[in-house]
């Protein structure tokens, strides 16, 4: 039996080898794709240059290190034990703070203010939306902008900063201190969202996720509407609550950092809370929203279609979504400026504070082409 044992190693390197080998090259059986940001390695193109070059060999090593058999599922069991064992998160820009937090170390950057933007390069923004404010105004529409809120700034002691450490000139400071000075009409959820995390009866953001809580995003989408009735002529509905109930059954939003960090299990779930409720009658605006992440939700599960009449919404300036035209072209650049305004009564501009650097992703620079603005 001892002799055996040799051959018995060598079988089992063997069908270990050829499983790999299989699942490679005919995909069989199917994994779940890991998930986050990959990107894809493309095979290799072999030429006597790239080859004499060592271009080949270099390639070849990058596809076969990104595609090699099993490698999702590998990942995840490396993953998982580092998170079990060491109780450390395998991501580079994620990280886990007391009570299982999990954050994205750009937001921290953020706070800090490391990622700042220019004041000049705000001064020229901010003019140009302050043009296109009263440009608007005087057609009777609105310009809101919103400054969203971010895990960081709401639970600040969770992640070992003191409520009142942020950088006063971070990007977020810069962008209030000028809406404070002017008359552009903004809503500051950031600023909201840290003064009542603690106090609030429900998370507003889950623990595993990056973005709010649904509890959270509807509670914004609600109060929007709420500043549009009592500051212009517009009446959209109001969300009207009957209950509110408590699960452990998050949406896939909910969830965005943990998938990031892909585990073998599921991370502990703390209830999050989910309204039942129905709408008031009213009028629904048409809205043109251009924001970062924080609106996709809204967007994706119907809620902003519940407020305003087939929401319009400009994904980072770069990709176009409109909630009634399925088959709508996706830039944004292909829709004439001056006849969107005559179709829309609200354009809403929201970003939160890691994506103010950027903020309005160029729409500032073709409001002065188009519209010839400031």
């Amino acid at each position: 039996m001892k002799r055996a044992w040799p051959k018995i190693f060598v079988i089992l390197l063997l069908l270990l080898v050829a499983a790999i080998q299989t699942q490679q090259q005919l995909g069989f059986p199917k994994v779940k794709p890991l998930q986050g940001a990959f990107a894809d390695e493309a095979p290799p193109q072999w030429s006597i240059e790239n080859w004499l070059s060592g271009n080949f060999q270099n390639d070849f090593e990058k596809y076969h290190k990104a595609n090699f058999g099993y490698r999702p599922d590998l990942t995840r069991l490396h993953n998982q034990i580092h998170y079990s064992i060491y109780g450390e998160v395998f991501h580079d820009g994620i990280s886990m703070a007391k009570d299982g937090q999990l954050i994205g170390q750009k937001y921290l950057n953020a706070w800090q203010g490391l990622n700042p933007e220019t004041d000049i390069e705000i001064e020229q923004r901010f003019k140009t939306l302050q043009s296109f404010h009263h440009y608007l105004k005087e057609k009777g529409k609105v310009l809101l902008l919103v400054l969203a809120p971010d895990k960081v700034s709401t639970y600040p002691e969770v992640f070992g900063l003191e409520p009142n450490s942020e950088n006063r000139r971070n990007n977020y400071h810069k962008w209030l201190q000028r809406l404070k000075e002017d008359s552009i009409p903004y809503i500051d959820f950031k600023a909201h969202y840290a003064q009542i995390g603690k106090s609030s009866r429900y998370p507003l953001f889950p623990k595993t996720g990056i973005h709010w809580s649904i509890y959270g995003m509807n509670q914004a989408m609600d109060s929007i509407a709420h500043y549009l009735r009592q500051n212009s002529s517009l009446n959209p509905p109001q969300m009207l609550v009957d209950t509110i109930y408590q699960s452990q059954d998050y949406r896939k939003v909910e969830m965005d950092l943990e998938e990031a960090i892909n585990l073998l299990y599921p991370l502990g779930k703390e209830a999050l809370a989910y309204q039942k409720y129905r709408m008031s009658s009213g009028e629904k605006p048409r809205i043109l929203v251009l924001s970062d992440s924080f609106f996709y939700e809204m967007y994706g599960n119907g809620l902003a279609a519940k407020f305003f009449e087939a929401p319009f919404f400009w994904y980072y300036n770069k990709r176009a979504l409109k909630y009634d035209w399925e088959d709508a072209p996706r830039d944004p650049n292909k829709y004439d400026l001056d006849s969107l305004i005559n179709q829309t009564d609200v354009f809403l501009l929201m970003s939160t504070t890691i994506n103010l650097k950027d903020f309005p992703w160029a729409f500032d620079a073709r409001l002065r082409k188009d519209l010839d603005l400031e």
